[in-house]
């Protein structure tokens, strides 16, 4: 019983690092993402030049509506990158994973999409 107890709490112990090593392994989303957005209104093809600072991105979004600045934050695999165009709050958010990404688009009271995009 002793044996079964110990090397059940090792394997705990074992669990909750690997936990803690994923939960704070970061990721850069600085570069060019090109995105491919669907909405009920149809698709687009905008790009995103991001930097990314510790868990705040910064950059571009340049696409159909013209060219505007971009803020947002990364968590984890999470992010989330907001801006304004023509009076419209705009919000990415979504995962990534490695040179890939996807996620939900809203544009306020003009409807949501999907998206998905490369570095």
């Amino acid at each position: 019983m002793k044996k079964l107890a110990l090397s059940t709490i090792v394997l705990l112990i074992a669990m909750i690092m690997a936990i803690g090593v994923q939960a704070s392994a970061t990721v850069d989303m600085t570069g060019i993402w090109t995105i491919e957005v669907i909405t009920a209104n149809g698709t687009g093809s905008p790009t995103f030049e991001l930097e990314q600072d510790g868990s705040d991105l910064s950059g571009t979004y340049s696409g159909r509506y013209g060219e505007e600045d971009v803020t947002g934050k990364v968590e984890g695999n999470q992010f989330e990158i907001n801006y304004e165009s023509s009076g419209i709050e705009v919000t990415y958010s979504g995962t990534v994973d490695g040179d890939s990404i996807k996620g939900d688009v809203d544009f306020s009271a003009y409807g949501t999409g999907t998206f998905t995009g490369k570095r």
